[in-house]
């Protein structure tokens, strides 16, 4: 295929009259070419209201009003006890013992749920055509491997129909795309430059031009295993609806095998191999990551797509999901990524997915009696925890290390207080090591220790991206922080 026949769409903005904009002309050199093309508007256009969407911001609502409470009591009772820590006990140790048991369990018996099933798969002749959406902004170093990528998908090429998503200002990374020969399942879609600036804004355009019956995301630095595709075109095969959705587990490699990217990746096992396979088989709504989910392309348009607002749209999709009444289930052909290679990298990750699950927490507790009624209690009970847990597992335990800490501090030594609550901590940490024997099995024994022993500075760490997400959202800073990524 030669450069001329490289399928480029610069459609306008819906909300723009229709009009004629140059197309880009990748056969000579990558600029604008002066000969215009008529516009063709996306055949579908989704368009989340404001009632369930972030558009219209967080507030400080009765919610965090609550929120604030709580924590002015946990401090003002700690100060009534001559800073006794011993009176937040009966709140600290329930959660320790809580989270403790079902990590111990889930590391020991599902660690195996993310393995390839031996389940036959669909046949050529019986596959749907499969949209897949790649949305880039400023990563043209990243094109090169996404072109790599798409040639060991184990998917019939005519069945196949790539949407590579760019942004219009982006000549870079365009530049990147017009230099490669595209196979002719894919197309190069110019996003139109307009708020928000985001990736669920250039998956919605996306959806506007799918042909497919399913559709996948995928980031730039994603390296799929190549049956993922034919695998969750059998598994929407085999089960009709209420599915809409399945979620490819995210293996993380530590190219530079540096602390936080090691701590990084074995945070990720603990989601994918342990916390979502135990939502999914106790039925409950989980927040789907933010790549590799697979859709049933018409559940997703009948959802108006992602919250182009959200910082995290993967997440709100999810409990949406559940809204509706479809559930998700995990496909056990995972997903390879590398890690953030540097802390500005990761702290601008982080800070852009805390920020989201403010967004995403605020737009499903607007309405609680009603999201309850849809979602049911269980799930709605599910999604506060997993939310809370996200935001509050940095400050909180940096708040308790302090607490525990200046009571040692005062009383001079051990107490009964101090002794039972690191006896339960003890705890804790003891089902993290069982966690990290099971999950982390591409590291050595001491390195698996360490990576516990070296856990709550991790936690630690948390807290500054946890606060800058709220102050942002205080501030009403809906900006996409982008992290690089760099090739394998």
């Amino acid at each position: 295929m030669s450069h001329n026949d490289l399928d480029v769409l610069v459609p306008l903005p819906s909300r723009e009259p229709i009009g004629e904009r140059p197309i880009y002309a990748p056969s000579s050199a990558p600029h604008f070419d002066n000969k215009p093309e008529p516009y063709t508007p996306p055949p579908y256009a989704p368009q989340l209201p404001n009632t369930q969407s972030a558009a219209q911001g967080a507030r400080i609502d009765l919610s965090l009003m609550v929120a604030g409470a709580l924590i002015v009591i946990c401090v003002a009772a700690v100060i009534a006890r001559g800073g006794n820590v011993g009176v937040l006990l009966p709140f600290f140790l329930p959660l320790q013992c809580l989270t403790a048991l079902p990590i111990i369990w889930g590391a020991c018996f599902m660690h195996h749920t993310t393995e390839p099933s031996s389940t036959i798969l669909l046949a050529d002749k019986d596959l749907p055509i499969y949209s897949v959406l790649i949305p880039l902004y400023k990563e043209a170093n990243m094109v090169p491997q996404i072109y790599e990528m798409l040639k060991t998908l184990d998917y019939p090429p005519h069945k196949l129909d790539v949407l590579i998503l760019l942004e219009d200002d982006d000549r870079e990374t365009q530049n990147a795309a017009a230099a490669l020969d595209w196979s002719y399942f894919c197309r190069v879609l110019i996003v139109p430059k307009s708020a928000p600036r985001t990736k669920p804004h250039a998956c919605n355009y996306g959806l506007g031009f799918a042909k497919g019956q399913l559709l996948v995301i995928y980031d730039a630095e994603d390296r799929p295993d190549s049956q993922q595709l034919r695998a969750a075109a059998s598994a929407f095969h085999r089960q009709p609806l209420p599915l809409a959705c399945l979620q490819s587990p995210l293996h993380i490699i530590s190219q530079d095998k540096k602390w936080l990217q090691r701590q990084f990746a074995f945070e990720y096992r603990v989601l994918f191999l342990f916390v979502l396979p135990l939502l999914t088989k106790a039925r409950l709504a989980i927040p789907l990551g933010g790549t590799s989910n697979h859709f049933r392309i018409a559940v997703l348009r009948a959802l108006n797509g992602w919250d182009a607002y959200n910082l995290t749209e993967d997440a709100d999709l999810g409990y949406r999901l559940v809204a509706g009444g479809y559930t998700t289930q995990i496909l056990p052909y995972a997903t390879t990524e590398n890690a953030p290679t540097n802390f500005k990298d990761w702290f601008r990750q982080r800070t852009r997915w805390l920020s989201g699950h403010i967004q995403t927490w605020h737009v499903h507790m607007r309405h609680p009696s009603a999201n309850t009624q849809q979602m049911g209690g269980l799930n709605m009970a599910a999604m506060n925890i997993v939310l809370a847990t996200r935001l509050m597992v940095g400050p909180v335990h940096c708040a308790f290390l302090f607490l525990l800490a200046y009571d040692y501090m005062k009383n001079g030594g051990f107490g009964f207080t101090l002794s039972f609550a690191l006896f339960f901590t003890c705890i804790f940490y003891a089902s993290l090591v069982v966690a990290a024997l099971f999950l982390m099995r591409g590291h050595n024994i001491m390195m698996r220790l360490f990576l516990v022993a070296t856990l709550p500075l991790y936690w630690i760490l948390l807290t500054p991206p946890t606060l800058y997400a709220c102050w942002r959202m205080l501030r009403r800073d809906y900006r996409w922080l982008k992290s690089n990524h760099q090739p394998y």
